[in-house]
């Protein structure tokens, strides 16, 4: 919660303005994790043959955000339920700072981790950027725990100015490596295109797509979180939007993973079956899409798919 201490001239906060904030961001908390569950029921029907290590990354995060909603559902009963008609109990943040900065600045750096591994793997020689990347992304994982920790275990009148900076860093940290991601990804798949098959293209157009979605939304949660911190001191409004990054990190990966199954396209576009794999094999240059190809698709091609883009995607038949 956002804190209150007139003798130290931090700002104060209006009571009246905690309820729509804090029951708006629990009921999306739910909303994402219902999200989360249908995302992680698709990836263990459709992608079981992954590699282990993948494969334990998706289930730990649904181990977090698991215990996250439980901590949420917790809090939320004591703040409308156990305390209804107290609006001043909703300025006791319980347990909020453990699926906020806690959970959100871990499954963060979980994730814009994998997108790192997945910018060395499609470009070896982009290796400086993914370090970059990963550097920002350690920094906003600290700052979020930290100030998880921090709001945890000090009273809103004890906050002090370090924690005002450490927060919104948290923040401003996470939109910036969501930015980075989406313009490195974007930029490697996008000049890999240049002579491809249009069927390949307009795959990998699709996926361009989808990465610029997904990390550009969460950047932007982030920066509307960090917009309300600073913009209106006075008001509890960011917090809605803070514990909500931690199940959009987890709805990412699992929406990039899961993008990798296909509904079934006609004759016409060139495909033969229902999904197509990913291999994550390792690539040093993207001197062709099949280095990209690597990346979102291999293994099952097969029909006319296999055939017209096999040699371009280098995948196996």
């Amino acid at each position: 919660m956002a804190p209150s201490d007139a003798s130290s001239g931090l700002p104060s906060i209006d009571a009246n303005t905690m309820t729509p904030a804090v029951l708006v961001g629990s009921l999306m908390n739910f909303f994402f994790f219902g999200a989360l569950l249908i995302q992680v029921y698709v990836y263990a029907q459709c992608f079981h043959q992954d590699p282990c290590v993948v494969k334990c990354i998706v289930y730990f995060i649904l181990l977090t955000e698991v215990s996250a909603v439980c901590v949420n559902g917790w809090d939320a009963y004591q703040w409308f339920a156990v305390s209804f008609g107290d609006v001043t109990a909703l300025l006791n943040p319980r347990n909020s700072p453990f699926y906020a900065g806690v959970v959100g600045g871990l499954n963060g750096l979980i994730v814009q981790f994998f997108f790192c591994y997945r910018i060395v793997v499609i470009r070896r020689s982009a290796w400086p950027m993914a370090a970059l990347i990963a550097l920002f992304s350690l920094t906003q994982c600290a700052t979020g725990m930290a100030s998880g920790i921090y709001a945890y275990v000090y009273p809103i009148e004890e906050w002090s100015t370090g924690a005002l900076i450490v927060f919104p860093t948290w923040l401003a940290g996470s939109a910036l490596v969501e930015i980075l991601i989406a313009a490195t990804m974007t930029y490697l798949l996008i000049s890999a295109t240049g002579s491809v098959q249009p069927s390949t293209r307009d795959l990998i157009k699709a996926l361009v797509g989808l990465i610029i979605e997904t990390n550009i939304f969460t950047a932007a949660v982030a920066i509307a979180a960090l917009a309300l911190f600073l913009g209106r001191p006075k008001s509890n409004y960011f917090v809605g939007p803070t514990w909500n990054l931690s199940g959009i990190y987890a709805n990412t990966l699992l929406t990039i993973l899961n993008n990798r199954a296909r509904p079934r396209r006609s004759a016409v576009e060139g495909w033969g079956e229902d999904t197509v794999d990913i291999s994550f094999a390792r690539t040093d240059t993207v001197t062709s899409v099949g280095s990209i190809a690597e990346m979102t698709f291999a293994g099952r091609q097969s029909g006319a798919f296999q055939r017209t883009g096999a040699r371009e995607l280098g995948g196996k038949k």
